[in-house]
């Protein structure tokens, strides 16, 4: 039985007693004996718990979704129990954004699209770590984009001409870390975990005297990373825009929100101009 399975089978439980849980999961008594009643309180606390998050990841979600597709749209049942399975762990801030955004996107006027099954597979595949250095990492490269002709359907031009630099300092006030050995491992764990999903790639990070090799006139230590289809993809679902084409990010015109809690790169530059 799925996580979201059991939370349905018990949903009503957060709210009553310990032996509405112990009657909800068939042969609990049997199994546990005289520990049976702190078995069952845990389970129940549990409940609650997950509850509490489906809560605010649908809240999140709704604040995301126009009020024409509120009104219209409909989100595929796979989809939904692949995604409120997710939300009964999202616990981070960042996870209720990220699943509540693919939770926002996943809703469409014809109802069959599906693909959130697939990115919340992957969202629960990557730290709270590796979604924050994510949203850094395109809310800057988005940010530069905007109104360029980088065609992002074009992988030599957008990993050659969507380049950017972000210094650590910058980096590393919005991940809420320090640059020691600490912020260094949570770097290097981020940074091959996006890498490895397909969702970023990156050059070089270090010192001045490294990067200038790639970047002569740069005065800062940090990291050249280029952005991807499939990490544009993701930045998009996470705003509820996941019906935008990636190439939306580079028109002016296009209405992208940003996650004001996170936080902005405030000295990123492009590495190409």
């Amino acid at each position: 039985m799925s996580e979201l399975e059991s939370l349905g089978t018990s949903a009503g439980l957060a709210g009553v007693g310990i032996y509405a849980v112990k009657k909800a999961v068939d042969g609990l008594d049997r199994l546990f004996g005289p520990t049976t009643d702190e078995i069952a309180e845990a389970l129940r606390r549990a409940t609650a718990y997950m509850l509490r998050n489906v809560g605010r990841v649908t809240e999140n979600a709704n604040k995301k979704t126009s009020k024409e597709l509120l009104d219209s749209g409909e989100i595929p049942f796979r989809a939904a129990m692949k995604i409120l399975e997710e939300a009964t762990t999202a616990e981070d801030d960042v996870l209720v954004e990220y699943v509540g955004g693919v939770l926002a996107s996943s809703r469409s006027p014809s109802g069959r699209d599906d693909r959130g099954v697939v990115l919340a597979a992957l969202i629960s595949r990557l730290s709270a770590d590796d979604l924050r250095a994510h949203y850094i990492y395109y809310s800057t490269v988005v940010a530069l984009l905007r109104g360029t002709d980088v065609r992002v359907y074009d992988l030599g031009d957008l990993t050659g001409r969507g380049s950017v630099f972000i210094p650590w300092a910058e980096f590393d006030r919005l991940m809420g870390t320090t640059r020691n050995s600490d912020a260094d491992t949570v770097f290097s764990s981020t940074i091959y975990s996006l890498k490895r999903e397909g969702l970023i790639e990156f050059s070089r990070a270090g010192n001045v005297e490294h990067l200038r090799t790639e970047l002569p006139d740069v005065a800062e230590d940090g990291v050249i990373v280029q952005p991807t289809v499939p990490g544009i993809q993701l930045y998009l679902w996470v705003l509820g825009r996941g019906q935008m084409s990636a190439d939306a990010v580079t028109k002016a015109q296009s209405e992208l929100p940003t996650i004001a809690e996170f936080g902005t790169v405030q000295r990123a530059r492009r590495c190409v101009t």
